[in-house]
């Protein structure tokens, strides 16, 4: 399992996960193939997709939210600070998200 979760989290190739942790590719694949139909099973009774009036109020929410219409929701916003390069292109960079940082 170790493997497969390795994979999934890195990308990583068959070969590489499999020399590893010491096991062939084949068994890599197969671990790989396993985990994730148990995941899939998981994630299905602990996640879904609102429906009817749900997706209405959702949609509602996030427009008030943030001003957007005509979204179901997000998975992730995260910012990440980039400083502005000191470069001649520079007066062309701009980070939105600096108030309250």
């Amino acid at each position: 399992m170790s493997c497969a979760i390795y994979k999934l989290a890195h990308g990583a190739n068959f070969l590489i996960s499999s020399k590893l942790f010491a096991i062939g590719k084949s068994t890599t694949t197969l671990v790989l193939h396993e985990v994730v139909d148990v995941m899939n099973v998981i994630f299905k009774k602990l996640l879904s997709w609102p429906n009817g009036v749900e997706i209405q109020v959702f949609m509602e929410d996030f427009k008030q939210f943030c001003g957007l219409p005509n979204v179901q929701g997000a998975i992730d916003g995260t910012h990440i600070i980039i400083f502005k390069p000191l470069t001649p292109f520079s007066k062309d960079y701009v980070y939105h998200k600096t108030k309250g940082i």
